[in-house]
């Protein structure tokens, strides 16, 4: 479970020496394809301390760690290529090598943060950024406006509102959502419900508003959702709300499905694999040997005790594992030499579709 997050194993000295031997021996079994191993590059998402520290220094996690949450649930949700970034990785340049950077809800950010950010914009790299993202400087100050306003093509109009799914209603405005949403949507009007934050803020030419949020069942009080801008360089996609936090804490299929197109659509691509399965899939990427090999590790994270214990007294365990099937990956632009099932060495039939 750890190496499909994209961790380094670690055992504890309390298990019995028989598990211990067993644990080692499974990580000793696959280690040839995690040494010197490399993320494969295509989206990295920033955690800031900062923010942590500073903006979420009341309640962190509600704050400011459920967006971080959320995002990332919906990136592995999908099976989506992520790491994960501080931003003084942002800062000393990490993000250049990745199609995407993802600011969820990164208040706090310094100017050499933001000069960062748009560089990596101008240089036809894809943004996804949510909430208060650059509102605040590395100090947790509040700034007069966001400090990648320029960027998000969005101006600060008002603090931010909390909002309940009594009343407030997404509707979407363009095609691509609708489409994207179907049968998420009611037939009448292209809307669903929403619960959590929103940030009121005025568009700014060069800005299309993708959704938009009513605070009432009239549809006369409303504040732009997803605000998306070509015109700087990159794709930059900006919801001007906790879309992450609340696909964490509440699990609306939409939003997730949302932040997949927003992540996709600033990409400008899909990554070059692709994974078809269901979302207990875990899924992590490497290379190794400077790209020539690349290493798709997959997890069957189902459980069919659905993760219950008490946390206070045990962690929660499986005693089943619960069969996945229908497995696809896809290949983009690259034509393998050579699959094989590790480590028991199986070569994997391919075959080819298109041009």
């Amino acid at each position: 479970s750890a190496l499909a997050a994209g961790c380094t194993a670690s055992f504890s000295s309390t298990e019995k020496q028989y598990m211990r031997a067993s644990l080692f021996g499974l990580a000793r079994s696959r280690s040839q394809w995690t040494y010197k191993a490399a993320p494969m590059k295509w989206a990295a998402m920033v955690v800031s301390e900062p923010t942590k520290q500073f903006y979420g220094r009341s309640d962190a996690v509600n704050k400011y760690m459920m967006n971080c949450f959320g995002c990332l649930r919906a990136m592995l949700d999908y099976h989506f290529p992520i790491d994960i970034i501080t931003e003084a990785d942002l800062e000393s340049g990490s993000a250049v090598g990745y199609k995407v950077l993802i600011l969820p809800n990164t208040a706090c950010m310094s100017a050499t943060g933001l000069s960062a950010v748009r560089a990596f914009v101008a240089g036809r790299g894809g943004l996804v950024a949510t909430g208060a993202a650059s509102l605040y400087d590395e100090q947790g100050a509040a700034r007069t406006d966001y400090g990648l306003a320029d960027i998000f093509k969005a101006n600060k109009s008002a603090a931010a509102v909390s909002l309940s799914s009594k009343v407030s209603v997404l509707q979407t405005v363009t095609d691509r959502n609708s489409q994207l949403l179907g049968k998420m949507l009611a037939p009448s009007g292209n809307a669903t419900t929403y619960n959590g934050n929103v940030f009121p803020v005025t568009v700014a030419s060069g800005g299309t508003t993708m959704a938009t949020i009513y605070t009432d069942t009239t549809f006369t009080s409303t504040y732009p959702f997803y605000i998306n801008n070509q015109t700087t360089g990159g794709r930059v996609a900006y919801f001007p709300s906790g879309i992450d936090g609340a696909y964490m804490q509440y699990s609306y299929p939409y939003e997730g499905v949302l932040l997949k197109d927003a992540v996709t659509w600033a990409a400008s691509s899909q990554p070059r694999v692709t994974i078809v399965g269901p979302k207990s899939l875990q899924v992590t990427f490497f290379t190794q040997n400077n790209g020539k090999r690349l290493v798709i590790h997959l997890l069957n994270a189902s459980n069919s005790r659905g993760g219950h214990a008490n946390p206070t007294q045990d962690v929660p365990l499986r005693d089943e594992a619960v069969p996945l099937y229908g497995i696809e990956v896809w290949f983009e632009d690259v034509t393998p030499t050579s699959v094989k099932l590790q480590p028991e060495n199986l070569s994997l039939t391919t075959s080819q579709q298109g041009g």
